[in-house]
């Protein structure tokens, strides 16, 4: 059996049995260790621990937040938005994003275009994914050089970027253990809109 007082530290980001015992608000460390069993935590506490577990496994980050494409110094990627304004939200947001989690992106009626997981870093992976998802969308082909214009142009299937369609996002952390299921109910909830989800997810059972 796993220690539980480990365990319960490795969730909730603490190195030694105070810092939990701060952590879950208790008396240390009267009101930790079941006596004669240092590892295994008392039931009171423990109750007290999993109510707080459940809280945080899931927290909205950042809900329908809107996208304004920042084109990098160097012009070869976008980011969300410039987290470097003078508009401190950006800053906020960005600051919050340094976690693990799962994102949606949204397009400017707030439909639901992709889902995305990372167990790293959310402004990095989301960025990576703006700038580099690609799907088949129909639309009309213009063409880019000084030509003639002609009305009428028929419709085509034409590789789209993420970045070209997306207006909106939605972030949230998620405990480690269940950030696949998190990601797997968002595309099963999604299903029928996410255009650059090329798989659906599927929920794991232990």
């Amino acid at each position: 059996m796993s220690n539980q007082i480990d365990v319960l530290k490795k969730f909730f980001g603490e190195k030694t049995d105070k810092g939990l015992a701060r952590a879950l608000n208790v008396k240390f460390p009267t009101n930790m260790a079941e006596k004669g069993d240092t590892g295994k935590i008392r039931p009171a506490t423990l109750r007290k621990a999993l109510a707080l577990a459940q809280e945080r496994s899931i927290k909205p980050i950042v809900e329908y937040y809107p996208i304004d494409g920042d084109e990098t110094s160097r012009g070869k990627k976008y980011n969300l938005f410039d987290p470097n304004t003078d508009y401190r939200q950006h800053r906020r947001v960005k600051e919050k994003l340094n976690g693990i989690g799962v994102y949606v992106f949204y397009d400017s009626q707030a439909k639901a275009i992709y889902v995305g997981k990372t167990k790293s870093n959310l402004w990095n992976e989301m960025t990576h994914a703006y700038n580099n998802r690609t799907a088949e969308i129909r639309r009309v082909p213009h063409p880019e050089k000084d030509v003639a214009f002609k009305d009428g142009r028929p419709t085509k299937d034409m590789k789209t970027k993420l970045y070209d369609v997306a207006d909106y996002f939605s972030a949230y952390e998620v405990a480690t253990d269940m950030i696949h299921n998190a990601e797997a109910l968002l595309l099963s909830a999604f299903m029928n809109s996410l255009i650059f989800n090329k798989i659906a997810g599927k929920i794991k059972s232990k």
